[in-house]
């Protein structure tokens, strides 16, 4: 072997050490980094903030997001409150005084929902409705759609 080419197998071996010592070093860093942002909770789809559960609340009582949807049977009626479930979870809404209300009749002859109130719902029915969460952490019915009980089968699923 000439002294040349030892002399460059040297500096291989040299270099590709240094290079992953760097490498490792650098992936370290990134790591800790990492750590700490999710320690942190800024870690999302493409660097979205993430949310605790009281910080999604606090969104979802934003003046931008006009309401959210609520569907279920209508399991209790207590004054202007519905006790609705679905898939074995329940919730209180309380209906707003203002609240539209609207009552699908599937019979042949119907042209479409009809002009209901909140007489009309019936512990069974069905409801898909439009709430608010007010800043007690309730939901306060804003519209409701009510599928009756012998016609819950037509709600949408």
């Amino acid at each position: 072997m000439s002294p040349s080419s030892n002399t460059s197998s040297r500096s291989l071996i040299i270099i590709l050490t240094v290079s992953g010592l760097v490498i490792f070093i650098l992936g370290g860093i990134a790591g800790i980094i990492y750590q700490n942002q999710k320690a942190a909770g800024t870690t999302g789809l493409a660097g979205t903030q993430t949310n605790t559960p009281a910080k999604l609340v606090d969104n979802l009582k934003s003046k931008v997001i006009s309401s959210i949807v609520l569907f279920g049977k209508v399991e209790k009626i207590s004054g202007r409150t519905l006790n609705i479930s679905n898939n074995g979870d329940a919730i209180n809404v309380a209906i707003s005084n203002d609240a539209r209300f609207s009552l699908v009749d599937s019979s042949p002859k119907a042209a479409g929902p009809k002009t209901a109130g909140f007489e009309n719902i019936k512990v069974g029915d069905t409801v898909n409705m439009s709430a608010k969460i007010l800043d007690s952490n309730s939901f306060l019915g804003l519209s409701v759609v009510i599928y009756p009980a012998q016609k819950a089968a037509l709600a949408p699923k």
